[in-house]
């Protein structure tokens, strides 16, 4: 099965799959390390993240979130779009690079 999403040079951008990347998500989220670099991360729930995961990929009118992978590393984080205005153009972004080459 091919995957939907955006593909260039070095990685693919892929619409969030829970049962593909929830788990790397729990882990970076839990991660002070990661997390000392995000605003307002405390850490969180496997819940609480599923619904995270459930709100994204029901809101696609407003927010648009996927996972970034790499064919050498695999899934090393996520990107987003949230409260996007598209009559205006305008939208807040964010990113999170959970993996990184040792």
């Amino acid at each position: 099965m091919d995957v939907v999403g955006l593909k260039g040079e070095k990685v693919r951008l892929v619409p969030s799959e829970p049962s593909l990347h929830l788990d790397n998500a729990l882990r970076w989220l839990n991660d002070p390390d990661i997390t000392s670099r995000l605003d307002h991360v405390l850490g969180v729930t496997r819940r609480a993240e599923e619904l995270y995961f459930e709100q994204v990929a029901t809101r696609r009118e407003n927010d648009l979130h996927w996972a970034i992978v790499t064919e050498d590393l695999g899934h090393i984080g996520f990107i987003g779009l949230h409260q996007i205005n598209w009559r205006n153009r305008t939208a807040m972004g964010g990113i999170m690079i959970g993996e990184r080459r040792s």
